[in-house]
């Protein structure tokens, strides 16, 4: 399958963005989307964003939102540093798209749901700075038959890249489990790890 591939910046460890990507091939092979949307965050984002909706603020204080349905994350704009959309049958097709993230207040990002913005394609987001940081995450929204499946991964460099947390997904052996969905479907597998 000859598929998307992510350009790396000045910023970012080119051993980091293999794994992005070995992850991303097998997803894009297991669930086939039709377009697939890249977004580059300025830096590491923890696997708080996974479920985070936004922030309802009432008076001075403002409280965090998580809900089960999947909301947008509401990243600001200027974290932003690229996006990205392919389609065709490789994935190898750049094709245009609305900006995921865009200025809004609170209330209305509480109401950005993925299923409404996306319209069926697969959102991945990865971190930038992994050269500098040694640290490197991705979050994954991918469409299923009964909404979205999100999934993020986080590694560490310690003389190799390593997955040291995974929320949504199982990996063991070298591989990614996609157990949730479908018993021992594997999505993807590491060559660095």
């Amino acid at each position: 399958m000859k598929s998307m591939l992510f350009a790396a910046d000045n910023d970012d460890a080119p051993e980091f963005l293999a794994e992005v990507q070995a992850l991303t091939d097998g997803l894009l092979r297991a669930f086939g989307p039709p377009a697939i949307v890249v977004v580059k965050i300025d830096n590491f984002f923890g696997w708080k964003w996974l479920h985070f909706s936004g922030k309802l603020h009432s008076g001075k204080a403002a409280v965090g939102i998580w809900k089960r349905r999947l909301n947008v994350p509401p990243f600001v704009p200027n974290r932003v540093v690229s996006q990205s959309a392919f389609a065709g049958r490789g994935y190898d097709e750049a094709i245009p798209t609305e900006p995921i993230h865009i200025q809004t207040e609170s209330v209305n990002a509480l109401r950005r749901y993925v299923a409404d913005v996306a319209h069926g394609s697969a959102i991945v987001w990865y971190s930038g700075q992994s050269k500098k940081s040694g640290h490197g995450s991705m979050m994954a929204h991918f469409p299923t038959a009964d909404g979205y499946w999100p999934l993020y991964v986080h590694w560490v460099n310690r003389g190799s890249w390593r997955v040291v947390e995974s929320f949504g997904i199982s990996y063991e052996g070298r591989k990614f489990s996609a157990t949730r969905l479908l018993p021992k479907l594997f999505v993807g597998q590491s060559s660095h790890v």
